[in-house]
């Protein structure tokens, strides 16, 4: 039953990074407007405003954009390593599958990397309206010079990882363990 719930997990993971990598294909080809925040941004705004009038509200807020980046170095250490063992029985995973989960956690770890760096700075500079969540991150990274090619780029990389979720989902090597009175 727990091996069930993960591989749904895992799917439900894959159909949302792929929605998500649509939403960035969109950003990249559309104009991006400063004025229209997504639901996300202004989550991140809302909870950045009131921790910052908590005590040791910007700690908290700095903590929690170091938190965010310590996750960004940790996808991004995935994709570097690409040990996907729990992928592969008697034999490993083939190197297309493991080059697209490399690229998605790629993506994820830059994605993740700009949004605890935007709490970060919100904190430092005690403007909630720095905060920004994905929508932010992506807006930002259309922003730059080759914006457009750089934001497609996520978007893909967006939409691997969710392909990679959905071949977890599919054919990941699932560790149960039965509980203790079955034993």
């Amino acid at each position: 039953m727990k091996g069930e719930f993960e591989r749904l997990g895992y799917g439900l993971s894959g159909v949302s990074h792929i929605m998500l990598a649509t939403a960035a294909g969109k950003i990249a080809l559309a104009q991006a407007s400063r004025e229209h925040g997504s639901p996300g941004d202004e989550s991140a705004q809302g909870w950045s405003a009131w921790l910052l009038e908590q005590p040791g509200g910007v700690f908290m807020l700095i903590l929690v954009g170091v938190l965010l980046l310590i996750v960004a170095i940790a996808q991004a250490l995935k994709a570097y390593k690409a040990r996907f063992d729990d992928l592969s029985g008697d034999v490993p995973a083939p190197d297309y599958v493991r080059w697209i989960g490399r690229i998605g956690y790629a993506a994820r770890a830059l994605v993740f990397s700009l949004i605890g760096w935007f709490i970060i700075s919100a904190a430092l500079n005690h403007d909630p309206d720095r905060a920004g969540g994905l929508g932010e991150a992506l807006r930002q990274l259309r922003a730059q010079d080759e914006g457009t090619l750089i934001l497609s780029v996520v978007a893909c990389g967006l939409g691997l990882f969710g392909l990679f979720s959905l071949i977890e989902a599919r054919y990941r090597r699932m560790k149960v363990v039965p509980p203790q009175f079955l034993r």
